[in-house]
């Protein structure tokens, strides 16, 4: 398995990093001159005056995601707990019956409904 695969990509990463979620990973995303680099660090330097940008695993976009969304409804609030599911080549984020996203990559999937709960105020930014 590549690397790639193991880690949410540049797009979502910038997303997440333009959110204000803390840029700490094992592994980072740099665009130096006309390359894209992702590489293991223990820090993550510039680059040329490149701000890298943090590269989540899954383990990591996990520890960051609640285990349980409340959402208003006009009786009172619902829970939705998460779960993880691979169907036909996809990996699906859920929150039951609330929000699911699917990606080929198990980190986008994880990255994206991040996002999503974060754009949709259903949680803090982690930092």
């Amino acid at each position: 398995m590549n690397l790639e695969d193991q880690v949410c990509s540049l797009e979502l990463a910038k997303r997440l990093h333009e959110l204000g979620v803390k840029q700490e990973s094992l592994f980072f995303w740099w665009e130096w001159q006309e390359h894209t680099i992702l590489r293991y660090s223990a820090y993550a330097p510039e680059i040329s005056g490149e701000m890298p940008y943090s590269a989540f695993t899954v383990a990591e976009l996990g520890d960051m995601l609640p285990s349980i969304v409340l959402s208003e409804t006009k009786h009172g609030s619902d829970k939705h707990q998460l779960e993880f599911n691979h169907r036909a080549g996809y990996w699906q984020s859920i929150y039951y019956a609330s929000i699911q996203i699917s990606d080929k990559n198990e980190s986008n999937s994880r990255a994206k409904i991040l996002i999503h709960l974060i754009e949709n105020k259903l949680m803090e930014v982690p930092r």
